[in-house]
């Protein structure tokens, strides 16, 4: 694995090799997404800009696209995006790589043109919808009998309706779910409605004050934690375990640290939030 080094700004440059460096940022504090963690990316070859990308991260998936220039696409393009997953595989702890069917076509003429599912397919990327899949494999084993044969856009078009996962931890594509985050969102907001007659300010006070008192983190009541409007959706949260309060309380204020990598990783440890998420708001990648 080659190294990664963090500037003194908000950047991570990792050298992967072969004249390639990848350069990581994240978002500036205000930026900031409630649960996830954005980064974006810029690819250099040999010095010369050939691509970007991005990563949106939540415990251990990686919600992950690179987009290289057509003019160096037929070079190392599976190197390149290989190197970019291992980066967040390897220094955030994603084990959970999603491709959005938007990059692989969907509504995308871009993704169908370039043969994007295919692409992804074979770095072992499989489609989140049964359907899908076997219409994959179907294809694939078409194009096996025939050499040069292609897949047609209707047929990318088709491949392209549902999203794509790649589980490095071993978990099979039946057994993937991925948190709905604008459900989080979307309760949070049924919440300030009901109970607080849409007052946000008021609600955010409420809800820190509950929070910090059921985590004993008196600092919660002056970070204005973005994340405590959704822990506070936890209706026992009181009662969880010392040791699992402790690391939800470590993510909520990592969340408003300087950077996000240590928000990341404290993320990692939090399973209980986790399970508490994606038993409430839980769904196949689509």
């Amino acid at each position: 694995m080659s190294s990664c080094t963090r500037t003194a700004t908000k950047t991570y440059r990792y050298d992967a090799g072969r004249g390639l460096e990848i350069y990581v940022f994240g978002l500036v504090k205000p930026l900031r997404l409630t649960l996830e963690a954005d980064y974006g990316a810029i690819l250099i070859k040999n010095g010369v800009p050939i691509g970007y990308g991005y990563a949106a991260l939540l415990f251990d998936r990686a919600d992950i696209a690179i987009n290289i220039f057509p003019t160096y696409r037929a070079g190392e393009s599976p190197h390149v995006f290989v190197q970019f997953a291992a980066l967040f595989h390897h220094h955030f702890g994603s084990q959970k790589l999603i491709m959005r069917r938007y990059q692989l076509g969907w509504q995308n003429p871009e993704g169908i043109d370039a043969g994007s599912f295919w692409f992804y397919h074979k770095l072992g990327f499989r489609s989140t919808d049964p359907r899908v899949r076997r219409l994959a494999d179907a294809e694939a084993a078409r194009l096996a009998r025939r050499a040069g044969a292609r897949s047609g856009p209707q047929m990318l078009r088709r491949l392209a309706r549902s999203d794509m996962v790649l589980c490095l931890d071993g978990t099979p594509v039946e057994r993937f779910r991925d948190i709905e985050v604008k459900g989080a969102g979307l309760a949070v907001t049924r919440v300030i409605e009901r109970r607080f007659h849409g007052d946000r300010r008021r609600a955010v006070l409420a809800m820190t004050a509950r929070v910090s008192r059921a985590l004993g983190v008196p600092r919660l009541l002056r970070a204005d934690a973005r994340m405590v409007p959704v822990a506070a959706l936890i209706p026992d949260l009181a009662r969880w375990s010392a040791t699992e309060r402790r690391r939800l309380a470590a993510a909520l204020l990592a969340k408003e640290g300087r950077r996000e990598g240590p928000y990341v990783l404290a993320m990692l440890r939090a399973h209980r939030f986790r399970d508490f998420l994606a038993r409430r708001y839980s769904e196949k990648a689509t």
